[in-house]
């Protein structure tokens, strides 16, 4: 298989897969303010992104399975971004600190949010979870205080400690079903639970 775009590929240090896909390993210009990951990438490496501070907008292509850990930490300038339907794992910390990002899908291949994937995005005020969700991992929403109302699918089996506990803030309402495991400290004190 081949693309026809390989030249979008030269902002990034990059290996390619042996059925012709590639993966992104480095971003040449730290200072990027927008980046378009072209089609093709299959996997995003960790830190690729990493403290980028004038990174507000990214475009990722379908196709694309894997974000890694800390791929997208401390861009806290990342106003959006849309998660295509492709994506299966989002690592620990993918997007750690992006204190601007306002609201998330998770696409529905992706069956785990890993740990403190989206600790202190404190501007998010909305998650639509997919179906296919089964674990949220310990602080994957930790200090996400803007989150006001938070609705976990059916499917979802565990909610680890600190999962969207914060301080300040953070979920007032919470429907969860009455299959899932909730750690006692996944949530903050004075939010309510409702099992379904």
């Amino acid at each position: 298989m081949t693309f026809r775009q390989k030249w979008a590929l030269k902002d990034f240090v990059y290996t390619q897969n042996a059925d012709g896909t590639f993966n992104i390993l480095a971003v040449k210009d730290l200072g990027i303010r927008r980046a378009e990951i072209p089609r093709g990438v299959v996997k995003i490496d960790e830190k690729v992104f990493f403290c980028c501070d004038g990174l507000t907008d990214v475009v990722l292509p379908e196709g694309l399975i894997t974000i890694s850990g800390q791929s997208f930490g401390e861009c806290v300038n990342l106003k959006a971004v849309k998660l295509p339907s492709t994506l299966e794992r989002i690592g620990p910390y993918a997007f750690w600190r992006c204190r601007k990002l306002t609201e998330l899908r998770i696409p529905e291949r992706i069956c785990e949010i890993c740990d403190a994937a989206f600790e202190d995005c404190r501007s998010i005020k909305r998650v639509e979870f997919s179906n296919g969700i089964e674990t949220i991992g310990v602080g994957a929403f930790y200090g996400c205080i803007s989150l006001s109302e938070v609705y976990l699918p059916d499917g979802v089996k565990d909610v680890a400690a600190d999962a969207f506990r914060s301080y300040y803030g953070g979920p007032k309402i919470v429907s969860v079903p009455k299959t899932c495991r909730i750690d006692e400290r996944a949530f903050s004190k004075d939010c309510k639970i409702i099992l379904r």
